[in-house]
């Protein structure tokens, strides 16, 4: 079953001289329900893009975008984007507020969320307090806290270190099976979509089109030097670089 479905979905811009700027060309996937599912590709190939037009935040010029009537969407951005004037709780309580989830959980959900991602003790700070990357996790517990059925993320550890972009991931991994919700991730990191994913889109070059789809078959944990995800690694690598064949396996 899938929680969503993309036909023949097609996007372009007009440039400021009056060209067409071809950014997705004839895209078609489906994400299964309750998987984490990747879309890899350079950047500015129309990834982000992409995501925008699954969240409706922009609309395509063809195709269709299928997601269940009744299924609860949430976004997670590349920057934060907290309000600045609210304290973390007042933040997750903002995007309570968009839903028919009753007053009266909202500090059960806060609590249970900011608890399994480290901050229960920042509820009353200002985000101007938190760092770049407890920022991010106040972004993502946001995200949880309205228990999303599909979760959409545009490059969320992009602007961190990498060492709290690893404490990251393992912490979106724990609230991805708690909740079992079905993540679509955007990232041009190799090595982070394979740690993450169960299956990796891998796009062209804009116009952007998929290329293969790869599923990630090895148990999680996945460390990076693992040779299983070394494997995996080099063999996205050789598609994004156009080196190696797609093999029928990943052309599905």
């Amino acid at each position: 079953m899938e929680s969503i479905r993309i036909a023949d979905l097609s996007k372009a811009y007009r440039t400021a001289d009056g060209e067409v700027l071809r950014v997705l060309d004839g895209i078609s996937l489906s994400v299964p329900t309750g998987s984490f599912f990747s879309l890899l590709g350079p950047s500015g190939c129309g990834k982000s893009t992409l995501l925008n037009v699954v969240a409706g935040l922009t609309d395509a010029d063809g195709g269709t975008v299928a997601i269940p009537d009744d299924d609860r969407l949430g976004f997670v951005f590349q920057e934060p984007r907290l309000l600045e004037w609210k304290t973390v709780e007042a933040n997750l309580a903002f995007a309570l507020d968009g839903t028919d989830i009753p007053n009266g959980e909202y500090d059960r959900r806060i609590e249970d969320v900011l608890t399994r991602v480290g901050l229960q003790n920042v509820r009353t700070e200002y985000p101007r307090s938190l760092s770049r990357g407890m920022q991010q996790r106040v972004a993502i517990a946001r995200a949880f806290c309205i228990e999303p059925d599909v979760l959409l993320m545009d490059e969320p550890f992009a602007s961190v270190d990498e060492i709290t972009a690893r404490e990251l991931r393992a912490d979106l991994l724990d609230l991805w099976r708690l909740n079992e919700v079905t993540v679509l991730f955007v990232t041009h990191d190799i090595q982070e979509a394979v740690t993450l994913s169960d299956v990796v889109a891998v796009l062209s070059p804009k116009p952007a089109a998929i290329d293969a789809t790869v599923e990630i078959e090895t148990p999680r944990p996945r460390e990076p030097d693992d040779e299983a995800t070394w494997r995996y690694y080099e063999r996205i690598l050789s598609l994004l670089d156009g080196t190696s064949r797609t093999s029928p396996e990943d052309r599905r």
